[in-house]
């Protein structure tokens, strides 16, 4: 099973902006491995909870489109209306 920080790792330095964009404790400068201890605590329970606190309502529910889809299987082509 590969771990959070496994598959962050294998991420690009440049590839890891845009977490640090979304992750206000998340320097968008540095160190790849400066990023990603950065990273990680914006995706515990706690800074999870507090991104979404940040959505609108159509958001919440394209989140909740993407992780509890019907089929089982996200599918991108599909829009909330």
């Amino acid at each position: 099973m590969i771990t959070l920080v496994v598959a962050l790792s294998r991420l690009t330095a440049p590839d890891l902006k845009p977490f640090a964009a979304w992750l206000p404790a998340a320097a968008a400068s540095g160190r790849k491995d400066d990023r990603i201890a950065a990273i990680m605590p914006g995706l515990t329970p706690s800074g999870l909870r507090l991104l979404l606190s940040w959505l609108d309502e159509l958001q919440r529910l394209a989140v909740a489109e993407a992780l509890y889809p019907v089929s089982g299987v996200f599918d991108p082509e599909v829009s909330i209306r």
